[in-house]
């Protein structure tokens, strides 16, 4: 456990760490009860990442840093599309692209829109699964009153 860091830099690194878990939510889509827990972890961490975004900082006073590093574990697109944006993870980290167990402590700002993304997809399927499941709930009453 690092000496350092805030919640919600720890929040951000668990769920860069357990990524696929994270954005793996099963649910029944005829169940409108699990599609609202599947929906409140969805906005759970939407929000956690919009915190997130809104603490990133530029790393553009040590590009060749950043620079090297990304050319080394093939993050160089990554960094390049976040404009040197990143946040910074203090002593959490997450494991870099290349697979090799190595691990940096900030998170490229392309990462947080590319995962709010995914998300905001999850969560329009579950909002159209509940939009079908109250059309067909008006239908059946529909076809009671007559």
């Amino acid at each position: 456990m690092p000496l350092y860091g805030s919640h919600l830099q720890r929040k951000v690194a668990d769920i860069f760490n357990n990524l696929d878990e994270k954005l793996e939510l099963t649910y029944d889509e005829n169940n409108i009860y699990e599609l609202q827990q599947a929906i409140s972890k969805i906005d759970t961490m939407q929000k956690i990442i919009s915190e997130a975004w809104m603490d990133t900082e530029s790393c553009i006073e040590n590009a060749q840093f950043y620079d090297n590093f990304a050319s080394e574990y093939g993050e160089t697109l990554l960094l390049k599309e976040s404009n040197y944006i990143t946040f910074d993870l203090d002593e959490y980290s997450v494991d870099t692209l290349s697979g090799d167990s190595h691990e940096r402590t900030w998170i490229y700002e392309s990462e947080l829109s590319l995962i709010k993304d995914k998300m905001q997809e999850k969560r329009n399927i579950m909002d159209d699964h509940i939009t079908q499941l109250d059309v067909r709930a008006a239908i059946a009453l529909a076809l009671l009153k007559q």
